[in-house]
């Protein structure tokens, strides 16, 4: 993290009540027992020196160094705070119950990407110690193995050489569409999670210029038109996190590395058919994810990062990147959708029976996370309020457009603190 950005979004893109987390949940069809699982992690830790780490503070400054400590392995759900004592420092932790293992990280060390890896590497490390079967080891970063090409390089090293573009227009409706609380059961958040089949989905999206991501963003946004009609005089947003892997840092590389694109669903595009909707949608994707442009978003947050060091006392850093990012949460978006894409699962893929996500920034209020195994994409729903409404309204929409889909049930919230010396 020698980058100014990256060092600055992990130390002070956080406060209390945004603790910028990532958990993951994934199901196995063994039982996980804790001090085998704590054997996995040890051992894994040891293929990513770049995620065992630790914040030393250094009067009004802070060093992130090399923490050697034991990662963190719990019984439970294993909420506890990150960076912390009880955490022995790390921004990471590993927890199980039942046949599940959960994976916590902050999200500023790195993204679904990544942290996809990490999980990789520990279940099957875990796998081979509990399984009497060979399991392919293609595609997982064992210990001993030197980091791949790009993996821990800095992703903005040159990134203000070049030609960027800034972009010629925002994408912004003056009303976007924000659910009312008809629905709502609760005001607490919960969490939902269906499957669709991979194979229908891929049908359709080569069919008609989709994709999982476009698909997915279509279907919502026609939930949310069945269920609000009196909603059309305002615009459905949705927003689109997107890798820039391909113009920083590479493939490979661990750090949290996205910009977030719009899609704006308006009366004139509610209008058109189906297929001409994807079409739109995968447009607007591309144009907005062009690399000049890209470049231009990133050039800005590097600028303003070199800004934000140089303001003298640590408190006043943290101040002005809340005051930022608040911003952007005070221009809700309606809904969000996140897809890491199609990543090979290797030879662990037989042996998992779901894999689920869900973030603490939860900037629109209803985010849906899609996950691909073993034949279904797993769609995490992300809502800040209870209600099942939509999860199963999307199942629906799904089947009765030859989609087979089916509703999985509710998981709670439950994510870990975050403390930084």
């Amino acid at each position: 993290m020698k980058n100014v950005l990256a060092k600055n979004d992990f130390l002070y893109c956080n406060w209390e009540g945004f603790p910028h987390m990532i958990r993951s949940s994934v199901g196995l069809d063994v039982d996980v027992d804790r001090d085998v699982l704590s054997e996995a992690v040890q051992e894994a830790a040891g293929r990513y020196p770049y995620f065992c780490i630790k914040v030393v503070r250094n009067g009004e400054d802070a060093n992130i160094v090399h923490n050697d400590a034991p990662v963190p392995v719990l019984k439970g759900d294993g909420v506890i705070t990150l960076g912390s004592d009880e955490a022995n420092g790390h921004f990471m932790a590993v927890s199980c119950e039942g046949r599940r293992v959960i994976f916590d990280i902050y999200h500023n060390l790195t993204d679904a990407k990544g942290l996809v890896e990490w999980i990789k590497t520990v279940i099957y490390l875990y796998l081979t110690r509990v399984l009497d079967e060979e399991i392919s080891s293609e595609g997982i970063r064992l210990p001993g193995m030197p980091l791949l090409d790009g993996e821990a390089d800095d992703p903005y090293e040159n990134m203000k050489d070049g030609e960027y573009k800034v972009p010629s227009r925002e994408i912004k409706a003056e009303r976007p569409f924000v659910m009312d609380e008809r629905y709502t059961e609760d005001m607490g958040r919960m969490n939902y999670m269906i499957r669709s089949s991979v194979s229908d989905v891929m049908r359709i999206s080569k069919e008609q210029d989709g994709s999982p991501v476009v698909l997915a963003s279509y279907y919502f946004k026609e939930v949310l038109r069945t269920l609000y009609p009196d909603q059309k005089d305002n615009d459905i947003l949705c927003g689109i996190p997107h890798s820039v892997r391909d113009i920083c840092g590479g493939p490979n590389n661990y750090h949290s590395l996205t910009v977030e694109l719009t899609m704006k669903y308006d009366e004139k595009i509610n209008a058109l058919p189906r297929d001409t909707q994807f079409t739109c949608t995968r447009g607007a994707i591309a144009v907005q994810s062009m690399p000049k442009v890209v470049k231009s978003k990133i050039v800005s947050r590097m600028k303003f990062s070199e800004t934000l060091d140089e303001l003298p006392t640590m408190a006043e850093r943290h101040a002005t990147y809340k005051k930022s990012v608040e911003m952007v949460i005070d221009n809700n978006e309606t809904m969000a959708v996140s897809y890491p894409g199609n990543i090979k699962m290797g030879g662990i893929e037989p042996h998992l029976t779901f894999i689920r996500f869900h973030c603490s920034a939860l900037v629109a209020p209803i985010m849906v996370e899609i996950f691909p195994i073993n034949g279904w994409f797993y769609y995490s729903i992300v809502q800040n309020r209870t209600t099942d409404v939509y999860a199963k309204k999307l199942v629906e929409l799904f089947n009765a457009d030859g989609i087979e889909a089916e509703y999985l049930g509710s998981y709670g919230n439950e994510l870990c603190g975050l403390s930084v010396p």
